[in-house]
């Protein structure tokens, strides 16, 4: 499949405007990046319930553990491809299993991966090569490797998520690559922008 690139995305996602309650219209937000592993093992999953709730994460936004969010801008993205690039060829594929559901202050339901070890070192690494990138905006304190399946739903389509989710677990996944996403909170627009293969054995 074809990926947008950088530049053209960026266009895109920036022209979009939406209307607001009072008729008016709202531009979007300032388009953000951000640093994924993709977890295709839990696509289906995802997939499936995004038809069922609206909970569960945009289209556009794959399974995935964040690495590094916010990235940097668009721009510097498209002027620091070749280093992260690089970056990312050194890295070793890695095994991981995605072992128990849980929590975020009753918003987030997500499934922990473990070992969390891989998922950390990279965010460090990342962290001293482009440093002044802070995950989440320094928000949340501690980075803690995750997968979303749910965020700001009802409670009940949560616990049906978690639910769900818990008959798949322990699931044995593969990292083997990391994926740039740019995009918009409002309106909640998310796309591949660049893939990045680790080590080729």
């Amino acid at each position: 499949m074809t990926r947008p690139t950088i530049g053209a995305l960026r266009v895109t996602t920036v022209s979009s405007v939406s209307t607001g309650s009072h008729g008016g219209t709202t531009g979007p937000s300032a388009p953000e990046t951000g640093l994924i592993v993709p977890v295709p093992e839990m696509e289906d999953f995802i997939q499936t319930w995004r038809d069922k709730v609206d909970a569960v994460p945009p289209v556009g936004v794959p399974a995935h553990v964040t690495l590094l969010y916010p990235f940097l801008s668009p721009d510097k993205c498209l002027r620091n491809s070749p280093k992260v690039t690089s970056f990312f060829s050194e890295v070793e594929p890695f095994e991981f299993e995605l072992t128990s559901v849980g929590w975020f202050d009753r918003r987030v339901v997500f499934l922990s991966p473990e070992p969390v070890g891989p998922f950390n070192a990279l965010t460090e690494q990342l962290l001293g090569r482009w440093t002044e990138c802070l995950p989440y905006g320094g928000k949340h304190g501690k980075n803690v490797p995750h997968l979303t399946i749910g965020i700001d739903g009802e409670e009940h389509e949560m616990e049906q998520l978690e639910a769900a989710a818990a008959e798949l677990l322990p699931l044995r996944c593969r990292a083997t690559e990391a994926w740039l996403m740019i995009g918009t909170k409002n309106p909640p627009v998310w796309e591949i922008a660049e893939q990045f293969p680790f080590a080729q054995g």
